[in-house]
């Protein structure tokens, strides 16, 4: 770790729309219950703004989750 992740624009709704979407995308892919950090190596982003689009997705009812803090894994509804 301590790389940079690559920059995402969450401050409109297309951009919450795209990277809510990659997101989703790279849960699919994963093909199994993934952590956030995992999912931010792939996508980008800070973990503030994967929590908020992870939250969106769970919201909408696309995604899953299971554990707490840190043991906390993401999976397809």
């Amino acid at each position: 770790g301590g790389g940079k992740t690559k920059a995402v624009n969450t401050r409109t709704p297309e951009g919450r729309a795209q990277y809510d979407e990659a997101l989703y995308k790279a849960l699919e892919a994963a093909g199994a219950p993934t952590g956030a950090g995992t999912l931010i190596a792939k996508v980008g982003g800070t973990s503030l703004q994967a929590r908020a689009g992870l939250a969106r997705l769970i919201e909408a009812g696309r995604i899953t989750w299971s554990g707490k803090a840190r043991g906390t894994r993401y999976s397809l509804v």
